[in-house]
């Protein structure tokens, strides 16, 4: 058995770690130390995975920690925005769904492996986005990079395109079933 203890798998930890951090710095208003909340976040993102194949180890357990992280900081990131009324509270609240549909769906529980979708790999890029833009935006004072209608745009699409991830999802599961049934 593979040990959980690994650089890759202390990189996803340090995304748990900040991730209640950055949301209080959002909601205090906070937004330089949210930035560098944000650049830890993106960095450890994407350096877990580089180690945990060099190592030649990643694991289902490395694999469920990662995407756990990710949704914690986005989601808390994405309901502080919602509190300081940056963005529409339906989007954290889809966020924290559409993981869980991804967890529930890809039966990691069973040990199998996550069954990613191309969607739902670009709505959980355009999570981090839209933190990275907002956060941004306020730390830097620039507030014509995403004024109100673009961010609500932007927040929008989102919310439609994880309803449309989660109903793929959903269809799949079903047809996947049926054809199961019908062995």
């Amino acid at each position: 058995m593979r040990s959980p203890l690994s650089v890759a798998n202390g990189l996803t930890f340090t995304r748990l770690i900040i991730s209640p951090i950055n949301a209080w710095c959002i909601v205090e208003g906070d937004y330089v130390l949210s930035s560098a909340m944000f650049v830890i976040a993106v960095v450890s993102d994407v350096f877990d995975g580089v180690f945990a194949r060099r190592q030649a180890n990643p694991t289902n357990i490395g694999g469920i920690l990662d995407h756990t992280a990710d949704c914690f900081f986005v989601s808390s990131a994405l309901v502080a925005l919602s509190i300081n009324g940056s963005i529409p509270w339906l989007l954290p609240i889809l966020v924290v769904f559409a993981f869980l549909q991804y967890v529930f769906d890809s039966k990691v529980f069973r040990r199998e492996q996550l069954v990613p979708s191309k969607l739902g790999r670009w709505n959980g890029i355009g999570y981090f986005v839209i933190v990275g833009i907002v956060v941004g935006e306020n730390a830097l004072d620039f507030d014509w990079i995403s004024n109100l209608w673009i961010r609500q745009t932007f927040a929008w699409t989102l919310i439609v395109s994880t309803m449309l991830s989660m109903g793929e999802r959903l269809f799949l599961l079903r047809r996947k079933n049926a054809s199961d049934d019908g062995r």
